[in-house]
C-alpha cells in the first residue's frame, strides 16, 4: 500500500503531465490527422476516375479497424496501391505517347514490329529522361510500403475492450 507521502507526490506528478496548457486548448491528437488523410478528395487527382482506375479489392477485406494503429496501416495500404495504381497507368500512357510520336516522324520506328517499338522506346528513354526508370523505383517503393504495413498488421492481435 502506498503511504500518504507517495500518494501525493503521484497527485502532483499527475497534475505536471497533463500536457500543455494554451489558450488555444490541447493541439490536435496524431489519429485526427490520419483520418482525413485518405480521402478522395487527397488521394484522387483530377482526371482520375476512382472506379475504373483501382482494382475492385486490392487487398482481402477485414473487420474495422479495432485501434488508430490498425486504421493507420489500412490507409497507408489503400494510399499505396492507389498510388501504384497511378504509377502503372502512367508508365502505359507514356508509351502510348511515345508511341504516336514516334510512329508519326520515325520511319525506322514504324518497320519494327510491337516489342521492338516498345524496347526502343525504353532505350530512348534510358538515355534520356529515364522516366521509365523513374515509374519502377516509385512502384518499388510502394510495393515495400504495402508489404511493410500488411506485415504490421497481420500481428495486431485482437484485444477485447476492458470492462468499464
Amino acid at each position: 500500500m502506498a503511504s500518504q507521502q507517495q500518494i501525493e507526490a503521484n497527485r502532483l506528478n499527475a497534475q505536471k503531465s497533463t500536457g500543455p496548457s494554451t489558450p488555444e486548448g490541447p493541439p490536435p491528437s496524431a489519429s485526427t490527422a490520419s483520418s482525413t488523410a485518405c480521402t478522395p478528395k487527397t488521394l484522387i487527382l483530377p482526371g482520375e476516375d476512382r472506379l475504373n482506375s483501382m482494382p475492385a479489392r486490392p487487398f482481402p477485406r477485414r473487420a474495422p479497424a479495432r485501434h488508430p494503429t490498425e486504421e493507420a496501416f489500412v490507409r497507408q495500404i489503400v494510399m499505396a496501391t492507389w498510388r501504384r495504381a497511378r504509377i502503372q497507368r502512367m508508365e502505359v500512357a507514356f508509351y502510348r505517347y511515345e508511341h504516336k510520336n514516334s510512329i508519326q516522324h520515325d520511319e525506322w520506328y514504324r518497320d519494327l514490329d510491337d516489342t521492338g517499338r516498345l524496347s526502343l522506346i525504353a532505350q530512348r528513354d534510358a538515355g534520356t529522361n529515364r522516366l521509365l526508370d523513374s515509374f519502377s523505383r516509385q512502384e518499388a517503393r510502394l510495393e515495400r510500403s504495402i508489404k511493410s504495413a500488411v506485415h504490421e498488421l497481420r500481428p495486431l492481435p485482437h484485444r477485447p475492450p476492458r470492462p468499464g
